[in-house]
C-alpha cells in the first residue's frame, strides 16, 4: 500500500484552476442603463489531475440568454463546467457564475432612444 501511495502523490497533484472572482463572460440586460453586465465566478476551482496535464483542462461556459433590469450584484446568471480531454465526458467540476455589477432599468426616455435606434437599424439591414 505504500508504493501505491507513492505512485499516487508522484503521479497525481491538486491543480488550481481557476480563481475566484475571475471575470469570464458577459451577458446581455434588457431593459437596463447597461446593455451587458460582465460575468465572474463565485469562487476558485481546484481538481486533482494527473501531473502534465493541465494543458489538457478545457472550460465550458453556460448563461443564460439574458437578463431583465434591474440586476443585482451577485445574481446567478450560469456556470461554467471544467472538462479534461482524457474523459470528457466526466466533468471534473462546475463553479456559478455571478454578476460582478448591479443595473439599475434605464429610464423611458433611454428606453424609447433604443427602440428608435433599434428600429433606424432594422430599415436599412
Amino acid at each position: 500500500s505504500a508504493k501505491l501511495l507513492d505512485y499516487g502523490f508522484k503521479a497525481f497533484y491538486k491543480a488550481n484552476i481557476i480563481g475566484p472572482q475571475t471575470e469570464l463572460s458577459q451577458i446581455k440586460v434588457t431593459g437596463g442603463k447597461k446593455l451587458e453586465v460582465p460575468l465572474a465566478t463565485a469562487q476558485g476551482f481546484s481538481a486533482v489531475i494527473k501531473r502534465g496535464t493541465k494543458e489538457l483542462v478545457t472550460r465550458k461556459v453556460e448563461t443564460k440568454d439574458t437578463l431583465k433590469a434591474p440586476v443585482k450584484k451577485g445574481k446567478a446568471a450560469g456556470k461554467v463546467v471544467f472538462l479534461h480531454e482524457d474523459d470528457p465526458q466526466n466533468p471534473l467540476g462546475e463553479v456559478e457564475l455571478i454578476t460582478t455589477e448591479k443595473v439599475e432599468k434605464a429610464n423611458i426616455f433611454v428606453r424609447i432612444f433604443r427602440w428608435i435606434k433599434e428600429f433606424m437599424a432594422g430599415l436599412f439591414a
